[in-house]
Parts: C-alpha cells; structure tokens; sequence
C-alpha cells in the first residue's frame, strides 16, 4: 500500500515578455463514532466579507465564487478578493452567478446581468420596453449549448413571471413567443445539459420539460433537485429521479447516478447529516452545526458553506477525539483490546477508561486489585494473547478480557515505564524505576542497573537479527545480550532521553529522541540521521506499520517513511503530515502509537487522541490549475503600475512590451490546489535571463529589478 498523499505532477505555463531598448476544523463536525473530523476553515480573520453564504461554484479555472445578501467575492484557495463594493455592485441584490459555455462568469441580479471582465464587472439592462420589474433568479445553469440564458422575471402589469433571454448582449421576451408559456405563472428555469431540455417550474410544485416548442408535465409534487458535477437529480415524494428518455425514472441509489453528490440530511431537528462519496467510499458526518450548502470540488474535496464563513474537509484519515472531554487528566496509557476497544489510562487521578468507538466507560474496578494510589505511565503493551499490560505507578495491571488481575513478580512500589515482549520466545522485559525486570517461563528476575542512577530507566526494547537485544532509555541506548550491556556512544546520538527503538523488516534499527529520528543499518554499528539534518526534529514515538513502512510521531506532525524508497536512496522515502494534511495531534507522547486489528493507528498526544486510518489517504493525482495572475513594472514614484488590469483572468497576450524605463518588473501567479493549498510550490525560469530554474519556493510572486534590453520567456511550474 503506498501511504503517499502527494504525486509530483508539474504543470506548466508560459508567457512571452518582450522589452525594447531596456526593459497569486471543524469544530462540531462529528462522526457517528463521536470522532472530530480535520476541518480547514475560512472566515473573517482569512479575509472572508461577513455574511451567510448560500451558494457557491467552482469555475472551470478552479476560481470558487460566493455570494450573499450583501457580499461577492472570489476565492483562490489561498487569499480572497471582494467585489461587493466595485462597480456599484453593493447596490443591488445579487440573485445568482454561474459560467457560461464560453467559460465567461455572469452575475444576475434583480436589475440584470453583470458580465466580469477581470477586474470588475460590465452591466446589462433590459431595455424599457420590456417592462420588466425585476428578474427573480436562478438555482442551475440557465444558458443552453447555444449560450442562450433563459431568464425569469417579473413585469410591470402582471402578475405572472416571464422568461426572458439574453444573447451577445441582448434582451428580448421569450415568453411572449410561446402562447403556452406566456399564460404560465413561472417559478424558475435551469437547463438540463445532460438531457438537452429546458426544465421549468411553475407555481413551486409542477414541473415542465420544454423542448422543440414542446411543453410537457413531468410531476406536480416537485421537492427540488440535486445538482452535482453529473446529472440533475429530481426529488419527487422525497425519491430520487433522473430524467432521460423524455420521462423521470426513479433512481434508487442517487450516488450511483452522480458519485459528486453531497446530501445533508434534518434528523428531526436534533443534528444534522451529511453524505458523499470520498474516492471509491460513502462517508457519512453528523454535526450540530447546519450548512447551508456542502459540494465537492474539482479535486473531490468536500465543501461547506455555513452561518459565518466556510469550511474544507482536510482528510478522513484523520480524526480525533479531544481528551478533555473525556474527563481524564494527563492521559499517559494507550492500549487497543482484542475486541478493538481503546483503553486510555491517566496520570494525575488514576483513571481508566474504556472506548468502544461510540462511547467512553469508566473501567475504575481495578482499584479492588490495586493500591488506590495507582496512576498510569505511558509504555503499556497488548500482549499475543490479546491480554493488556497497563504500565503503572504500582507494577503492572492485567486485563484479560473479563477481569483485572495484578501481575506477580513486579514489585509493588515499581513504576513502569516499557513493557516489551521477545515475538520469537515470550520473554517479556519491564523496564522500571527499580531496575529491568525479566519474566521468562513465569520466573521474574530484576536487573538492578538500569535503573536511574546507574544505566538509565528503560523506555524502549527491540531484538536485531541477530538476537541483540537494543535498550533505549533515560541515559541514551545500550547494546544488552540478557546478561551483559554495553552503552552506546557515539556522537551523533544523545546521551539522554532516548525513546520508542524498533527494528524495521530489513533488519534496520530505528530509534526516537529530543534529538530526532536516527537509524542503524543491519550490516553496521554507527546511527545516521533518520530523516534529512534539516527537518529531523524531535521523535517520541515510533511504530512499523508493515513490511514496507513505518510510522513516526514528532512534535508537530507524524511521519511515513516508505522502507523501499529509503534502503534504495531515493530522496523521497518520507513524508510529513501535520495540520494542512488533516492531522490535528501535537507532541505525541512517548511510546504513544498502537494499532488496533482494523489496520487503524491510534495516537496519542497531549491533546487530542487521533486515529489515523491509512486505507483513507488520498492521492491527489490532479495537478494545480496554474494562473499568471498579474505583471507589474515600477514606474518612478516606486509604485508598482499593472500592465492589464484584467489580471488575466480570460487570456494572456502571447508578446507584452515594455518601455524601456520599465525595467523592473513583479511577476504575480497562483496555482489552485485545494487539497492543501499551503503546500503548492513552484519554480520558475526567465529564459534569457535565467541560468536555471529556480528552487522550489511557495511564494505567489517573482520580481526581477533591472532588466536589460532583449526578449524574456517566463515560464513556471507548480507542485501539489
């Protein structure tokens, strides 16, 4: 299984610069298993005008565009640009914006259509003759394959609502041809690409097809559709239909029909749902909050617009579970059940509780078996018998499934820190403050020198291939053959605060620390850096996911690394997954990784309890729509002036001239990738100035101060 999120799929874009003479969480979203879900949000403080926000689209350009009572504006994935206050636009009442067949944008309103030219917006308005009132909106495409808009309005006089059509910029009563449809009471229109027919609804309820001067009723119990990147879905008596043949045909599965769909759902009031189809899966979210509007975008992220602001589903690898709502302080243990229940263990009050994906239990029986001053310490195990060896501040708490028992041989006054069982011949090591206890065929023996004041409290214990056994611990790591130690040093690894040590299925050494992540070849003695010097931060926690892979938590982030890529040299072997990718944890504990027998790990932080679900990673094999979004020159006042105010946004000249006190000038672009926009990065090249392509960067913009005369190609690629 490839965990790997990110494809490298350059796009590239180019334009010709010619010079003369010198020359861009959710909180309250649940699952039905009371997990959080990563929601990456937007709202005022992100630049988002306030205001609720019923609808939005996504043009073919990747551009989304929103709208309100009061506000319009258009949003990159990154940086938001309002157009409610230019071009008069805040005075009129803005009813619907969608794109055209020639991929230009519209807006319309009550008074007409406003067409956007790049940087604002060119009006339309009815000429007098028409008498028309006000139009009264859209809810779908309302142009046909002809770039016909059909458009329903109110008019002077009547008490009936028209349509109208508008093409290359002229009005005129469509209505008024067709007998048939002038004496109807028009409701709305939207037009049907996949069907070619024009859909009318009158009087809220009945439903119309008209097509070759042909009108015909479909249903007089009209709910409303369902609209997603496919067809359009009728609901008719709260079932779905699709129309094809000239007729509704019901539709059992609406996902079937269109895997783009998003459904939400009123529960009776009490919470709301929603469904939609993340890859080849239906994921089903439950929240206390009620979107307005919720739609998966080109890239097949799920979209939500709500009462203040809107909201992107990060992942649904990961969720997570804030402990504070558990009622347990300082969780320190972790450990799944052979039922796949999690067990979370506190350090300050002693508590325990069990989790059955739905609910938290109180599992306080145990104290009838321990002293009532026990609390627990991170390192506990699922042993092969499925039994959990709880570490705690009173030896070791056994739960066999039915019952806690104490394990004997363990001292009652031991702190435990590591619990460690040998795969190959059941011994089992403890690593403790009083020393290393060793249980072998029911026989317990305690090493007293690893304890703190001689070799260091044990934290962590592998067995290399050779059947060495390797101790991390408080004092660094030791060499150990069940006898005899020897300490390890050498200087690029600590001295002190050595954590989780685990041997990978090539026989490789592995070990965590404040100092990072370090690693130990099978053929040899001497650690290296994990991961490359730059970014190997702290590791706490370490834990082989399979035969190709293993997974790392840090501080801020968690970390994959592909062992194929890594023994073969390939610099990608590793990748990081922190907030922009949907992981929410921070400081994940020592020894805090466990999976359960779903495949799924659990991990524990010192915030948040977040499962990861490996099988949910998405690919995201759609490279970034790439836009040159601006070029500027400064003129001498140092004021960057624009060469095309329309940014753009329709078309690119092939040759741009410059005057030749235009010499520096400031490139702007932006590539849309909604997945995780915070890590696009580009590389660019002015050819005939360049000597190479620049190194990967996430800046939006390039200048260049003190161009000399000659012709320029800039070219640019982006990365998701």
């Amino acid at each position: 299984m490839n965990y790997f999120n990110d494809l490298t799929l350059p796009r590239f874009f180019c334009f010709r610069l010619v010079t003369v003479t010198v020359l861009l969480l959710l909180a309250g979203w649940n699952s039905a298993e009371a997990q959080t879900y990563p929601f990456r949000e937007y709202g005022v403080l992100d630049g988002m005008p306030q205001g609720e926000y019923p609808w939005t689209i996504q043009d073919s350009r990747g551009y989304f565009w929103l709208k309100s009572s009061v506000s319009l504006f258009r949003f990159d994935g990154t940086e938001f640009i309002d157009y409610s206050r230019t071009d008069s636009i805040y005075k009129y009442s803005h009813l619907f914006f969608f794109e055209d067949m020639k991929h230009t944008i519209w807006l319309l309103n009550n008074d007409g259509l406003a067409k956007f030219t790049g940087d604002g917006f060119s009006y339309f308005h009815p000429s007098a003759n028409l008498k028309i009132k006000k139009f009264e909106g859209a809810c779908l495409m309302p142009c046909d394959s002809n770039n016909n808009f059909y458009l329903v309005c109110s008019k002077e006089g009547s008490s009936k609502n028209s349509i109208v059509t508008f093409r290359e910029g002229a009005f005129s009563d469509y209505s008024a041809r067709f007998p048939t449809l002038d004496s109807m009471n028009i409701y709305f229109t939207f037009y049907d690409a996949a069907a070619d027919v024009l859909m009318i609804q009158s009087d809220e309820v009945h439903l119309w097809s008209w097509k070759d001067s042909t009108l015909k009723l479909l249903t007089n119990n009209f709910h409303g559709f369902q609209k997603g990147a496919g067809n359009v879905l009728y609901r008719i008596d709260h079932k779905y239909y699709e129309y094809k043949n000239s007729s509704l045909t019901p539709v059992n599965d609406p996902f079937y029909i269109d895997r783009s769909l998003v459904r939400i759902k009123d529960n009776l009031g009490k919470r709301d749902s929603l469904e939609y189809f993340a890859g080849n899966s239906l994921i089903r979210l439950e929240t206390t909050r009620q979107p307005f509007y919720g739609f998966l975008d080109r890239e097949n992220c799920l979209w939500l617009n709500y009462l203040t602001g809107m909201g992107v589903l990060s992942s649904t690898a990961f969720s997570s579970i804030e402990l504070n709502k558990t009622g347990l302080n300082s969780v320190w243990a972790v450990a799944c059940d052979k039922r796949r229940h999690i067990w979370l263990g506190s350090l300050f009050g002693g508590n325990l509780l069990e989790y059955d994906g739905k609910v938290f239990k109180q599992r306080n029986e145990f104290k009838k078996v321990m002293p009532e001053s026990t609390v627990f310490f991170k390192g506990s195990r699922t042993m092969k018998n499925g039994d959990i060896w709880f570490s705690t501040s009173t030896g070791v708490l056994v739960w066999n499934g039915k019952k806690f028992s104490r394990l004997k041989g363990i001292s009652d006054f031991a702190q435990v820190c590591y619990i460690y069982e040998d795969p190959d011949n059941n011994l089992v090591m403890i690593g403790t403050d009083k020393g290393l206890y060793i249980i072998k065929e029911g026989a317990s023996h305690l090493l007293k020198e690893f304890s703190e004041e001689q070799s260091g409290v044990i934290e962590g214990i592998t067995k290399d291939d050779l059947g060495m056994y390797w101790l991390s611990g408080h004092k660094g790591i030791l060499k150990f053959d069940g006898i005899n130690s020897t300490r390890i040093r050498q200087d690029i690894l600590p001295n002190e605060d050595t954590y989780t040590i685990e041997k990978d299925s090539h026989g490789g050494i592995w070990l965590t620390s404040t100092s990072g992540l370090f690693f130990k070849n099978r053929n040899s003695e001497t650690f290296i850096d994990g991961l490359p010097f730059d970014i190997n931060s702290g590791a706490n926690s370490i834990i082989v996911m399979d035969s190709s892979h293993i997974l790392v938590g840090r501080t801020r982030d968690i970390c994959i690394i592909d062992l194929m890529k890594f023994y073969s040299n390939r610099k990608d072997y590793y990748r990081l997954y922190d907030k922009s990718d949907g992981y929410t944890g921070s400081d994940c504990l020592d020894d805090g990784i466990i999976k359960d027998k779903s495949g799924c790990f659990w991990i524990l932080t010192s915030e948040r309890l977040v499962k990861f679900d490996p099988s949910r990673l998405r690919k995201n094999i759609t490279p970034p729509i790439m836009h040159l979004t601006g070029l500027f020159y400064r003129n001498d006042s140092l004021n960057w002036i624009s060469v095309e105010k329309s940014g753009f946004f329709y078309s690119i000249p092939e040759n741009i001239v410059l005057k030749s006190d235009q010499h520096s000038i400031r490139i702007t672009y932006n590539g849309i990738s909604t997945t995780n926009p915070a890590k696009v990065t580009y590389r660019y090249f002015l050819e005939g100035y360049d000597k190479k392509w620049s190194l990967p960067t996430v800046r939006r913009e390039k200048t260049f101060e003190k161009l000399p005369p000659g012709h320029y190609t800039f070219m640019l690629k982006a990365t998701n």
